[in-house]
């Protein structure tokens, strides 16, 4: 139930609008598509318009149901005439569904339904007809959290007529064939998705002001209130969005590895059952693994500074391709191999095997067998003074598995180093 009474949202979303004159998108303005004619190719295509119809209705809309519990909530979708038909009826079927659901048809582009009309008619039968509202911004391909209402809640108030509400710490994964994976903790200030601004209107019946700067530099001409205490978006990547179009990449496979390596600058989630709070409906849906056949496993919880024998971690035993990702602290002392990170390999009872019985199927993998027995096959860890990140990739044979992993200082025991994330990610040989 609501904190703050029954509010008013009015939400804006363009599925696939024909605005061939508009310079916004790369999509529009030149740098991609040459004719209008190949453009509207392009924004009708099944490739683009499949992923998503299917996170708009499958995803997206249930989650705005869920959130707009105790709210008085309405989205306006407009879409082109130009819509292939199969498309335009699965909008008028999410329509009958979700009644908050407002279909506009647009014709060259043109409008006919606005947001202040929408929202002068759920004022006129509210208890209060002058009390504040939201307008937020949601595009077809992106999520709300269950609970983002109930956070923009307390900012719908009169003292913050004029604002701007963001949240910039968000979720960001890239959906494939029904499945979110890669996903990553981001903070984007001022980004557009749920991007809300607060109105009411006056006694003569006027609207105050809609924003019209850019969500991206909003906050030098109007104040903008950040409220990052929580997830406030899924940002989802796909090969067939928009901001694809400025990459090299043609084929999907390309497209998404490329789209990893930009993803690549946010942590990974370690902490899934938060997502699983914010986005109910993507429970068995989301992954932090970097495909959707992998499976991940976060080995700490809290940073942890090497001492003695060092850090030994028994992640569930993993085969085929195995990465390793992990990040930690150096002081000033510390130098290049200054640390290590080791592993023992076992069989499917679980009995540990020969390291050098793997000689040959590791000559050409970026790990190597010590010639102290205590330590076995092993990998340098990135040790400068500061912050590292180290990442090690192997491919084990049929009936191997990685059992344990340690980590240990190499040389200057003396150095404070401490661990600060570990994570395993495995996926099956095909």
């Amino acid at each position: 139930m609501s904190t703050g009474g029954n509010m008013i949202f009015i939400g804006k979303t363009k599925f696939s609008v024909f605005s061939p004159v508009s310079g916004a998108w790369k999509a529009t303005n030149g740098s991609r598509f040459k004719t209008r004619a190949e453009y509207k190719a392009y924004l009708f295509s099944d490739t683009r318009l499949e992923p998503r119809i299917t996170i708009f209705t499958k995803y997206s809309l249930p989650q705005l149901e869920l959130a707009s519990k105790g709210h008085d909530v309405a989205l306006l979708v407009s879409y082109s005439e130009f819509l292939p038909e199969k498309y335009e009826n699965q909008l008028i079927s999410a329509a009958a569904k979700y009644p908050f659901l407002i279909l506009e048809k647009q014709e060259l582009g043109k409008p006919h339904i606005s947001l202040e009309s929408i929202a002068k008619d759920k004022l006129q039968t509210s208890n209060d007809p002058l009390q504040p509202f939201g307008i937020f911004r949601l595009d077809d391909d992106d999520i709300l959290p269950a609970d983002y209402f109930e956070q923009n809640t307390p900012y719908i108030k009169n003292e913050f007529i004029g604002m701007q509400i963001s949240h910039g710490i968000g979720i960001s994964a890239i959906y494939k064939d029904g499945t979110f994976f890669n996903a990553r903790r981001t903070y984007h200030p001022m980004l557009n998705i749920g991007y809300t601004s607060v109105h009411r209107f006056d006694a003569t019946g006027n609207m105050s002001q809609l924003p019209i700067a850019g969500h991206n530099i909003a906050d030098r001409s109007y104040p903008i209130i950040m409220d990052s205490r929580k997830i406030g978006y899924l940002w989802t990547r796909h090969a067939a969005q928009d901001t694809a179009l400025g990459l090299v990449e043609v084929d999907e496979n390309s497209l998404i590895s490329s789209l990893k390596r930009h993803m690549d600058r946010h942590p990974a989630i370690n902490d899934m059952e938060e997502v699983y709070r914010a986005f109910p409906v993507l429970v068995n849906q989301i992954t932090n693994a970097s495909t959707p056949e992998s499976t991940r496993e976060e080995m700490i919880t809290k940073p942890l500074e090497l001492e003695g024998p060092g850090l030994r971690l028994k992640p569930k035993p993993v085969g085929g391709s195995v990465r390793i990702t992990a990040a930690t602290t150096c002081d000033m002392k510390s130098e290049i191999r200054n640390s290590l990170i080791s592993f023992i390999f076992v069989n499917h009872a679980g009995l540990r095997i020969d390291p050098t019985s793997l000689d040959e199927h590791f000559k050409n993998q970026p790990i190597s067998r010590s010639g102290n027995s205590k330590i076995g096959w092993f990998r340098y860890m990135s040790s400068k003074p500061g912050l590292n990140r180290t990442v090690v990739n192997f491919t084990l044979p049929e009936g191997v598995y990685l059992a344990v992993a340690n980590i240990v200082k190499w040389r200057k025991h003396d150095t404070k180093i401490v661990v600060t994330s570990l994570s395993i990610e495995s996926t099956p040989s095909i």
